[in-house]
């Protein structure tokens, strides 16, 4: 509690909140002072705006095609050294779109996955628009991210 009110003080506001002085008994902060560290609580949460940094989301789309198989692609990704540059590189999440790899998709998965969010599906009859859009910048909410795709399948004449 006192960390959080420490904090709230830091926004530097003129209400009569920030004149509490901070103490490790609750019960000694009247009603109404529990009540604005409360509401101040709620509003730093809710606009994110607390003074710790919080981890922006940066996602990487892996998109093998929705027919192909290309686990070497998948395999690639998936390798403890791929996610710790992911990670090292601030990636949150990784999607993979993985066509007719998705069968074996599970026993590809590391068991260290160096704090990432991964996600895998086959085929998506809408396409991969969502997907896609995750890997954008949006301001306060996403850093831009990467979108790695097979280039089609190699013919030799």
């Amino acid at each position: 509690m006192c960390l959080a009110i420490h904090q709230l003080q830091q926004f530097g506001s003129t209400d009569p909140f920030d004149s509490i002085n901070i103490t490790s008994d609750a019960d000694q902060l009247s009603e109404e002072a529990l009540e604005a560290i409360y509401l101040r609580l709620l509003t730093a949460c809710d606009s994110g705006s607390w003074d710790t940094p919080s981890k922006m989301n940066k996602v990487c789309l892996v998109t093998t095609g929705a027919t192909a198989a290309f686990p070497e692609l998948v395999k690639a990704a998936l390798r403890p050294d791929s996610l710790q540059a992911f990670a090292d590189n601030g990636f949150t999440k990784l999607i993979f779109q993985c066509g007719a790899t998705f069968t074996s998709f599970n026993e590809m998965m590391p068991i260290d996955l160096k704090g990432l969010n991964i996600e895998a599906f086959d085929f998506k009859a809408a396409g991969l628009n969502r997907e896609m859009r995750e890997c954008q910048a949006k301001d306060g909410v996403s850093k831009k991210g990467l979108l790695i795709c097979h280039a089609g399948r190699l013919l030799q004449y």
